[in-house]
């Protein structure tokens, strides 16, 4: 490696960035985190006016690369403690399909303007397979702002796999949740409260016929009363409104079933066997369990999925941050291994050493 210092891996996820330190390979979680969207005048835009601001990072991508850098920057000088002339490497984890020109004008940034050392790209998906334990299989994001699932196999991402749904995710079961209980209750919630009781007492049922009897509210099926705190301090009592927040991200069975079937035949058993649901908003009660029903329901009897979680040794939150985690884990064999671009590399090469095995 070109530098003692430690390996800094940065991940998009939804609106933010996440980065921290890789220490020796070990399983930790990322230590900070910063809000992707700059002011105008930050990112060198408009008029000098400070009115105005736009996503450097939306949708787990990074959307605009000038805009990312005064992002990058306050955390890396900032938040995480750089020295300038002794930035060390940098891991920087990417959603599958990023374009061939985000790729380069990254790589710019990093050499040109923070004079890494070192830089490797590594495929979001591939990193969260590494995260529990796994080389291959479905990785499936749930994020706040969508879902995503791709085919790993043997460590490598087929981007014609790639599947991504802005219509699920944790922002989808909010809005189905405040319908839900302004229908029943003649309540309105706010998304922030719908958001919190999301996380605190979201629920998805069984099967489709559950749902829907559940949803009719049939004396037959159980359903148990939840209560949750509002923030003016009244009780709300809550039923067969909390399933709808797993029924919000069904719409990814299909998408998930697609992306087995791009899989040569072969490979598709392959990938099936470890299939791994994660994301910062993946933790809704059955959820699981559900996906589990309706891919068994969806594809032919020869292709049965395992449903894979986090081993016991990994940190507790790693489902919220499998790439980030995943990544962290590789560092020390990427770099160990010279699998990364290095700064003579950027040098003699230019921008488009990026693609360098890609």
């Amino acid at each position: 490696m070109a530098s003692d210092a430690p390996v800094t891996v940065l991940d998009v996820v939804d609106g933010d960035l996440r980065g921290g330190y890789a220490l020796d390979g070990v399983a930790r979680a990322p230590s900070a985190t910063r809000r992707g969207r700059v002011r105008a005048k930050s990112a060198g835009r408009g008029n000098g006016s400070d009115d105005g601001a736009f996503d450097a990072i939306a949708r787990s991508r990074v959307e605009d690369v000038d805009a990312y850098e005064c992002v990058v920057r306050a955390m890396t000088y900032g938040d995480l403690g750089w020295e300038r002339g002794s930035e060390g490497m940098v891991v920087a984890c990417e959603a599958s399909g990023t374009s061939n020109r985000t790729r380069e004008r990254t790589a710019r940034m990093f050499f040109e303007e923070f004079n890494v050392g070192g830089l490797a790209f590594l495929d979001k998906a591939v990193c969260a397979m590494y995260a529990c334990g796994r080389a291959s299989g479905v990785a499936i994001d749930v994020g706040e702002q969508g879902v995503e699932c791709a085919c790993v196999v043997e460590g490598a991402t087929a981007h014609s796999t790639t599947r991504r749904n802005d219509d699920a995710g944790g922002r989808a079961m909010d809005r189905a949740l405040v319908q839900a209980v302004r229908k029943k209750q003649g309540i309105a919630l706010d998304l922030t409260t719908a958001s919190d009781i999301r996380r605190k007492l979201g629920k998805c049922a069984a099967t489709r016929e559950e749902y829907e009897a559940l949803a009719r509210g049939c004396a037959t099926v159980e359903c148990e009363q939840e209560t949750f705190a509002m923030p003016d301090g009244s009780a709300l009592k809550l039923t067969n409104e909390l399933y709808e927040c797993g029924e919000a991200v069904m719409p990814i069975v299909d998408d998930v079933c697609e992306c087995v079937q791009k899989c040569s035949s072969e490979l598709r058993r392959f990938v099936l066997d470890s299939v791994f649901v994660h994301g910062v908003a993946s933790k809704v009660s059955g959820l699981d369990a559900r996906l589990f029903h309706e891919l068994t329901s969806s594809l032919p009897p020869s292709l049965t999925p395992t449903m894979v979680n986090i081993p016991e040794y990994m940190p507790e939150t790693t489902w919220s941050h499998a790439p980030w985690t995943g990544a962290a884990m590789a560092a020390k064999t990427i770099f160990a291994s010279n699998q990364y671009i290095s700064k003579s590399d950027y040098t003699d090469n230019g921008p488009p050493i990026a693609h360098r095995g890609r």
